[in-house]
């Protein structure tokens, strides 16, 4: 199960961390828009991180805001991969189950 962020740590650090990582993984987004679009930032984040890096996440955003980013992805967001790994990871789907299906843009 993931942790919860580090208690203690001020929110200045946080953000610098989450920002080494946001420029690793969003390299079309402009630095001053990171948190104008911060669940995005975060989604590309959970979608193409290595695993220390998932660790890294989850080390500075806390579980329930992890869900709560997750749940509000639109089609699109995550490839399927990842959003079967994250709902199982943050124990929002029991291992014995499927994830409920990632949403999907119908066109017109």
């Amino acid at each position: 199960m993931p942790s919860e962020p580090t208690s203690g740590v001020s929110q200045r650090v946080l953000c610098d961390r989450l920002h080494a990582l946001a420029i690793r993984y969003c390299w079309d987004i402009v630095v001053e828009d990171f948190g104008l679009r911060y669940d995005s930032v975060v989604r590309r984040i959970m979608d193409y991180a290595t695993w220390d890096d998932i660790l890294e996440l989850e080390s500075i955003i806390p579980t329930p805001e992890l869900a709560r980013i997750l749940q509000s992805a639109p089609a699109g967001g995550l490839r399927p991969k990842s959003w079967s790994f994250w709902h199982y990871r943050l124990g929002l789907t029991p291992i014995d189950r499927r994830p409920p299906l990632e949403p999907v843009r119908l066109l017109d």
